[in-house]
């Protein structure tokens, strides 16, 4: 898992756990990757690079995208470290990403040097094809080639080994769902557009009840000053401003799954309350099958944004714009 996680992504982590999310560095991957892989027929190659697909590579490589030198070569460096200290100093992997280099100057040297922020160099790498990847002097480029057969190796491993079987395993629970329910369960995690629903309420875990609803007083109640309890120092700083019985988050009994961050979560009269962003630990079972009595997602609150954009950022044109009413003059 650690390996797949760190340097390809897409376990359940995401792919913004490789390279910290760098745009640079995903830029970077997918121009490498997508000269290598147009090269095969659509489909022998990598899902992501299929024919249907493609468009939407492209339009994320041209786009024009503000990135910043200092995030990203934290960003880098950060992931370099943690990949580091996660699979140690002797992994093979760990010598193929860093060689002699540390990942502070790694980092720097390949962030300094790299042109890929500059969308038309981006255009013309992708149409130039392998080739024009091949000849290319840029260190980002450069990198990625040196570390991609590593990467695309823990990925074989990780779809033989891991995926393969999960897959299989998943048809057959999918076949005896449905041997014994029929149609009257809906199929789940199609890639379709779905509506889910659910009511507002906290559940028991073994040895816990957990409410269905966290404010801000309790975020305060919380707050140590030191990791994972420390609080942005803008917000702490907020903190007189803020009512403390305001909302931040709510428990909803909804049937979700990975990929589901964002979604908006809109009450019986069709408001928009809040977005779906995490669920509880017992919640990831739900890959194999809903449970009402312990599923729970996690919903960030409009009063939660409302709060922040109005009570700790200023913003008050943008809660404006929202809709909201203006704040009395006593919370100023």
């Amino acid at each position: 898992y650690a390996p797949m996680a760190l340097l390809e992504g897409g376990t359940g982590m995401g792919t913004t756990s490789v390279a910290g999310g760098s745009p640079l560095f995903q830029w970077a991957r997918a121009i490498v990757r997508g000269a290598q892989e147009r090269a095969k027929p659509s489909d022998q190659r990598l899902g992501e690079f299929a024919d249907s697909r493609l468009p939407g590579v492209q339009s994320g490589l041209f786009a024009e995208r503000p990135t910043y030198p200092a995030l990203e070569q934290i960003r880098l460096e950060w992931w370099l470290s943690k990949t580091r200290e996660w699979l140690t100093v002797d992994s093979p992997h760990v010598r193929t990403l860093l060689g002699k280099e540390s990942p502070e100057a790694l980092s720097a040297r390949l962030i300094e040097g790299t042109k890929l922020a500059d969308p038309a160099v981006r255009r013309a790498l992708w149409e130039g094809g392998l080739p024009a990847v091949q000849a290319s002097t840029d260190p980002l480029i450069q990198y990625v080639l040196a570390i991609d057969a590593d990467a695309r190796a823990v990925r074989k491993e990780w779809d033989d080994k891991v995926k393969a079987p999960t897959d299989r395993a998943s048809e057959q629970l999918a076949a005896a769902r449905f041997a014994a329910y029929g149609d009257a369960v809906y199929p789940d995690a199609t890639g379709t557009l779905r509506l889910t629903y659910g009511r507002v309420e906290g559940t028991d875990v073994p040895g816990q009840r957990i409410g269905a609803f966290t404010t801000f007083a309790g975020l305060w109640d919380r707050a140590t000053g030191a990791e994972p309890f420390n609080v942005a120092p803008k917000l702490l700083a907020a903190k007189d401003r803020i009512d403390p019985n305001a909302v931040m988050n709510m428990a909803v009994s909804s049937d979700t799954i990975g990929g589901s961050s964002g979604s908006p979560a809109v009450n019986a009269r069709g408001e928009i309350i809040g977005a779906n962003f995490d669920s509880t630990v017992l919640t990831q079972r739900n890959a194999y099958g809903y449970d009402r009595n312990v599923n729970r997602s996690v919903i960030v609150t409009t009063q939660a944004v409302t709060t922040a954009l109005r009570d700790v950022y200023g913003m008050d044109h943008l809660v404006a714009e929202l809709g909201v009413p203006a704040p009395r003059k006593a919370r100023r």
